[in-house]
């Protein structure tokens, strides 16, 4: 077949020129060739025109576009499937190992995403582990005998990015422990155990081996106790316990033969809490910790009898760490004050848009009266009558009901923010704060006859009259205690009703709408991975705070300071929290705390 178009010969089945790329007509033959005349013309002679090649070239580019684009997806799936598979990378297996009435577990689990963190952490997380060890909180021996382990030569050519330790129910009078490394090498890591038990056997300690449902278990000679070190290889992971039955347990949870905790409603509803991308986390069981330490038991376990399980963790941001917690309940053991006590309403958080950007710390949060309310829903009846004896003598040194004469009106937001104040806290000057209280108000008039009334009352108990006075625009009334040399003083601010421990503090709050803490570089950057919808915010400007009371050393102190203590809160610029409203079955809580490194400890 030849081309209609530009005559090139193309087999009898194409569609398609194979040069030009233009579609076929019919199989015919090759097109009439033109007699050149004996004498061209100036036209003849001119160059005939190259037919058009963009097209199957594009065509061809396209092809190795795709190609390339498929092997790069193929190579992409195939690297996070090694990662996973050789590393554990992201897995969460070894709680399959545990058994399901294990009280407590900790897994390093970080995903593919954690890794780039956890080398970008590495400088912060070295300097919290070196005063961690410092101060004596990680152990510097194992099994009370120093062993001879190199972790560059013995432990990384084997061990994978999967770790996980439980404690585990031997039903004896002490708990066990099992601890589960990934093994991307069982040669190494079998050479690593020998080498372990090489070393113990020199010290007089015995071993004995078994298998155990196919699995060989290397075991201490247990004492009278019948702990002993145990040890094996199996499922992709090396796991000890402290005794050979906590082993057993984790072999038959592993096997199918008895249940294991990775299928535990109660750890599958904490971990649907904490999902996502995560480094690692806890988990601990509220009851079965309770049946398993009778040590712990009290007589009035208001909160505890309805908790069913407690989770948090770890997640690596670009700019710090988050911690995530989650808190399940059992609704059917807490009465419905309890119930509404543990449900915080949703935020619009027009409180941190009411305190200043240089507040040292705030905590805001919704319906003041709610304080009140988990306080009252959560005290024993014991407890009970001595709470109900404070507010008494409250509300009569103050000469209000709160029920009438407060919550009636304070049903929004509220904030505690503490301010720098070189006047000091009540005029303690080695304590350079100011005290902040704002209270969003839905009726003035309500408020302003309850301030009043609280104003009469204290300038009768003091002798001291209350007088108005004009602070950055703002009428505020405000009390001098001429003997402390105290100044206290409440006013209006928008929706909010502020008292201030100090004019300076008056004065922030006044100026507040100008350099609201809601717009403030650092604050947006720490709240940022809190979540959006949120019962209010917990703030700490940790740098602001630290150069605070530098500033009130001696220079011994600062020497000492900055070569003690600096290192390892230096990088911190900032703490929050945040609480998610609970959800529409009201048995789960769940919030995330954040840590905000300084830049330069990141690079």
């Amino acid at each position: 077949m030849y081309c209609i178009h530009c005559g090139a010969a193309n087999a009898d089945t194409n569609k398609f020129c194979m040069h030009c790329g233009k579609a076929l007509g019919a199989p015919g033959t090759p097109p009439a060739v033109t007699p050149v005349p004996s004498s061209p013309t100036p036209a003849a002679r001119a160059p005939q025109a190259q037919p058009p090649r963009s097209a199957p070239w594009r065509r061809r580019g396209l092809l190795w576009a795709a190609g390339a684009l498929a092997l790069l997806l193929v190579l992409g799936i195939g690297t996070i499937v090694l990662a996973r598979t050789w590393l554990h990378l992201g897995t969460n297996d070894a709680v399959k190992l545990m058994p399901a009435d294990s009280p407590m577990v900790l897994s390093i689990s970080p995903s593919l995403l954690q890794v780039r963190q956890l080398q970008k952490l590495e400088a912060v997380g070295g300097a919290f582990g070196a005063a961690a060890q410092g101060t004596g909180a990680l152990p510097t021996d194992l099994l009370d005998t120093q062993l001879d382990i190199d972790l560059e030569k013995d432990v990384m050519p084997w061990v994978g990015l999967e770790f996980a330790a439980s404690v585990v129910d031997t039903g004896q009078d002490e708990l066990g422990v099992l601890v589960a490394a990934a093994v991307r090498n069982s040669g190494a890591a079998k050479k690593f155990t020998d080498k372990v038990r090489g070393q113990l056997e020199a010290d007089g300690i015995t071993f004995e081996e078994e298998t155990y449902h196919n699995v060989k278990i290397v075991y201490q000679t247990p004492d009278y106790s019948g702990v002993g070190l145990a040890y094996a290889q199996f499922n992709g992971f090396l796991v000890a316990g402290t005794s050979l039955d906590a082993l057993h347990r984790s072999v038959d949870a592993a096997q199918g033969r008895g249940p294991a905790l990775s299928k535990d409603p109660t750890y599958q509803k904490v971990m649907r809490q904490l999902r996502g991308n995560r480094a690692g986390y806890f988990y601990l069981d509220w009851v079965r910790l309770m049946g398993t330490t009778l040590q712990y038991e009290v007589e009035d376990q208001l909160l505890s009898n309805g908790v069913q399980g407690v989770g948090a963790s770890l997640v690596l941001e670009a700019n710090g760490v988050r911690l995530d917690y989650a808190l399940v309940l059992d609704a059917k053991k807490l009465s419905q004050a309890q119930l509404a006590a543990l449900r915080p309403s949703a935020s619009r958080n027009r409180a941190v848009a009411a305190v200043p950007d240089d507040v040292l710390f705030v905590a805001s949060g919704y319906r003041l009266e709610g304080i009140f309310d988990q306080l009252a829903a959560f005290l024993s009846p014991d407890d009970t009558e001595s709470f109900d004896q404070s507010i008494g003598e409250l509300e009569e040194q103050l000469g209000i009901n709160l029920e009438n004469d407060l919550f009636n009106w304070a049903d929004g937001e509220y904030a505690l923010a503490l301010i720098e104040d070189p006047a000091g806290l009540m005029g303690d000057q080695s304590n350079p704060l100011g005290i902040a209280l704002l209270i969003e108000t839905n009726d003035r008039r309500a408020a302003e006859r309850t301030m009043n009334k609280i104003a009469v009352n204290l300038a009768a108990q003091s002798g001291e009259q209350f007088a108005d006075e004009t602070i950055a625009g703002s009428n505020f009334r405000t009390f001098t205690d001429p003997y402390a040399d105290i100044t206290l003083g409440y006013g209006f601010v928008g929706d909010f009703v502020v008292l201030g421990s100090s004019r300076l503090v008056l004065n922030s709050l006044a100026n507040a709408s100008g350099f609201p803490l809601a717009k403030d570089d650092i604050f947006k950057e720490a709240s940022a991975p809190l979540p959006k919808k949120n019962s209010g915010y917990v703030y700490l400007d940790m740098t602001g705070l630290v150069n605070l009371f530098y500033r009130q050393m001696s220079n011994s102190d600062k020497r000492d300071f900055d070569r003690d203590v600096r290192p390892y809160i230096g990088t911190v610029r900032a703490v929050t929290m945040a609480t998610q409203p609970a959800g529409s079955k009201n048995d789960t809580l769940h919030g995330s705390l954040f840590v905000l490194f300084d830049e330069g400890a990141l690079k």
